[in-house]
């Protein structure tokens, strides 16, 4: 296990944050995975901070899975240039299975990145932007999906 993994497990700890389950990869870097779940707006979106032997803590939050697809892929990438161009401390993106994703990026050369004060200020953050941006998230993406297009065929 990675000396940040153990260090993020003291913070999660004192911050009594509970819910994050430790996933440990046997991989050359030491990746250690801890998952577990944010409410915006009422939606329990998965959230996992990944440690390893790198020089960074990656905070990254599912927010649609599979919302990208052919007939969307266009639209949905133009909007995630926007909120990139918008938002210089998270990056939006798509993964292979195009889910839209947030990350936030921690370079661990910040003396106090693993504090628990520094942890729960990121998460804070998270929760705070994604309040904000949510409710307009998923209407881009409802309005271009392909769930929209078939309940407007039922109705």
């Amino acid at each position: 296990m990675n000396k940040k993994a153990v260090e993020l497990r003291k913070a999660l700890d004192i911050l009594h944050l509970a819910g994050f389950e430790e996933h440990v990869i046997d991989d050359e870097f030491q990746t250690v995975i801890f998952c577990s779940n944010m409410e915006i707006n009422g939606h329990l979106l998965p959230i996992t901070i990944h440690t390893s032997n790198a020089i960074y803590v990656i905070f990254r939050v599912l927010i649609v899975q599979q919302a990208v697809t052919k007939g969307t892929e266009k639209i949905i990438l133009e909007y995630l240039n926007e909120l990139n161009a918008q938002y210089r401390m998270f990056k939006y993106y798509t993964n292979e299975q195009g889910d839209f994703m947030l990350e936030c990026c921690i370079n661990l050369a910040v003396k106090e990145a693993l504090q628990p004060a520094f942890i729960m200020d990121v998460m804070n953050m998270l929760v705070e932007h994604l309040s904000g941006e949510y409710g307009t998230i998923m209407k881009k993406i409802w309005a271009h999906s392909r769930f929209d297009k078939q309940r407007t065929k039922i109705e």
